[in-house]
């Protein structure tokens, strides 16, 4: 059963804890889906932000 916090902010609740644990390894600027990271490398003038593919293990990807 999936906490309904995760459901609501659409993280998968096995990667919450490593994500949270090993914070500093997997993020350094900024936390979220791959789409705000990607505009906010953008508002920082960088090409490349550090933790694309933890926020893909991290996000649940809904399809549209």
């Amino acid at each position: 059963m999936s906490n309904p916090s995760s459901h609501a902010l659409n993280i998968d609740p096995e990667a919450w804890l490593p994500s949270i644990r090993y914070y500093g390894k997997h993020f350094k600027y900024a936390v979220g889906t791959v789409e705000l990271l990607r505009q906010f490398s953008g508002s920082v003038n960088k090409n490349w932000l550090h933790g694309i593919s933890a926020s893909q293990a991290l996000y649940r990807h809904t399809l549209h």
